[in-house]
């Protein structure tokens, strides 16, 4: 009898503990997230009608500031050349002078296969639209059936066209480039001229007000500090980054530079805007390169030989990556000498110059690297080249038929960190960009003191010297070190 009275307690104890746990746990998560989604989007609707309401406030008059200029290096039309009087010197390549933009067929790049899509391309459908980004097809939420037209540029318009993309299931449209910059590790250059593109298509590449206005929509969604401003009749897009971006000019507005990116020629000097920022954009546009940058189109393929050593790279570059570099507008240089170096590189160029120095000293390794960087390149500058200062990034200068002292000062510092682990820094002459190395072990000849620390010289414009040797005419030179150029 006590046995059945405690098995009955037992049942009747336990049962609503047993109802408990059969309920749906998944049914109870789906409904937290439901709630939770609810109470984001009540916020945000909330934060796009206060800040629709601010922008019918009057925009107040800001000066211009003019485009700040890039800084010029005034290098020499040909590279100094390095004899030995113990040996016999080398032969050194010829450096035309050519027109700018000329390039010789020769040194341009051969193209090698395409490679193929791993995934099958995406559809379109009535939701979704289909926009090819560098070379990759993406597929995007629609959130607008007609084309997204301004009704003027006046407070009160402006703010009844934030009201009326807010009202859109703009939200999924925002989901999928975000999605697309995490997956594809896009820097937020790229992503900016992502959000362009899709401005662009909603509005027609000639609607310049409206590219303008959606685009700084899609960056304030997506986080970005990004203004609109305005003249008479013209609606620009200003935006925060975290270095100077020469060529453009600019608004400062409490101590921060906005650049007006979309007309970097601009008469008026006076500028509407307004001060306050969207609650959600707290973010500067980065131009410093975190991530390796990715392509989807054809390799090219490119050989190249130093003079003095059985040094041979065929290096593979990515169409899509020269393509996006060549949309970069000009930074300050640390953006260039920082800046992860491609997959396609890295693995083309890494394991022949490895095997060139397996079994070297760390001297006769680093004279290997230098003079490959010495001779398998042709010397002209940019002006010759381009017309206009352009600073390179590693790809760039295995790209480009020729190359000038800092985009070699780049690359042999890259080379000497990834293949020697040794710490490089920069050193900027006044017409003049060379390399210096921190080696394990005293090496005689010209070096400078960083931090206590003794870095030898190791010019890459300075044609079949070795380490050690600065240009005679730079030995009493003041120079300027960068350091902290670690690529990441």
């Amino acid at each position: 009898m006590r046995k059945a009275l405690l098995i009955l307690i037992c049942i009747h104890t336990f049962i609503p503990i047993g109802k408990l746990y059969a309920q749906d746990p998944y049914t109870e998560y789906k409904e937290f997230i439901k709630k939770q989604k609810q109470e984001y989007n009540d916020f945000r609707r909330k934060e796009n009608q206060e800040f629709a309401s601010f922008l019918k406030n009057y925009w107040k008059p800001y000066t211009k500031e003019e485009a700040i200029k890039a800084p010029t290096q005034p290098e020499p039309v040909n590279p100094v050349v390095y004899t030995d009087p113990l040996r016999e010197p080398d032969r050194i390549p010829n450096v035309p002078t050519v027109p700018p933009l000329k390039i010789n067929p020769e040194d341009k790049p051969r193209p090698l296969r395409p490679i193929p899509h791993e995934n099958p391309q995406p559809q379109e459908d009535d939701e979704h639209f289909i926009l090819t980004f560098y070379g990759a097809s993406l597929r995007l939420s629609k959130i607008l059936d007609a084309p997204f037209r301004l009704t003027g540029i006046t407070e009160n318009e402006i703010s009844q066209a934030w009201s009326r993309l807010s009202e859109t299931p703009y939200k999924t449209l925002i989901d999928d480039c975000l999605h697309i910059r995490k997956k594809s590790h896009l820097c937020d250059w790229a992503y900016f001229l992502l959000t362009q593109k899709i401005a662009q298509h909603f509005c027609g590449e000639n609607a310049k007000n409206e590219t303008a206005f959606m685009q700084m929509f899609l960056l304030c969604q997506s986080g970005y500090k990004v203004k609109n401003g305005r003249t008479e009749d013209q609606l620009l897009l200003m935006i925060s980054t975290d270095c100077i971006v020469y060529g453009f000019p600019y608004l400062t507005i409490d101590k921060e530079r906005y650049f007006i990116i979309n007309t970097p020629k601009l008469s008026q000097q006076e500028i509407y805007t307004y001060k306050k920022d969207f609650s959600a954009s707290t973010q500067t546009i980065h131009m410093h390169i975190q991530d390796k940058q990715t392509g989807s189109s054809t390799l090219f393929s490119r050989t190249l030989e130093a003079k003095r050593y059985p040094v041979k790279v065929t290096v593979n570059l990515n169409q899509d990556l020269i393509d996006f570099y060549k949309e970069y507008p000009q930074c300050e240089f640390t953006v260039y000498a920082c800046a992860p170096v491609s997959d396609e590189v890295t693995s083309s160029i890494l394991p022949p110059l490895q095997e060139a120095i397996q079994g070297k000293s760390e001297t006769d390794a680093a004279n290997i690297l230098l003079n490959f960087v010495q001779t398998a390149f042709l010397y002209q500058t940019d002006h010759e080249q381009f017309g206009y200062e352009k600073p390179f990034f590693v790809e760039e200068t295995f790209y480009y038929p020729y190359c000038d002292c800092e985009d070699r000062a780049v690359l042999y510092a890259y080379l000497v960190r990834e293949l020697l682990g040794l710490d490089v820094v920069l050193l900027n002459y006044p017409q003049h960009l060379a390399t210096a190395v921190l080696f394990n072990g005293p090496i005689n000849g010209d070096f400078v003191n960083v931090s206590g620390k003794r870095y030898t010289v190791c010019d890459p414009t300075y044609i079949n010297a070795p380490i050690g040797k600065a240009m005679p005419q730079l030995k009493d030179a003041k120079v300027k070190v960068i350091s902290n150029i670690i690529t990441h």
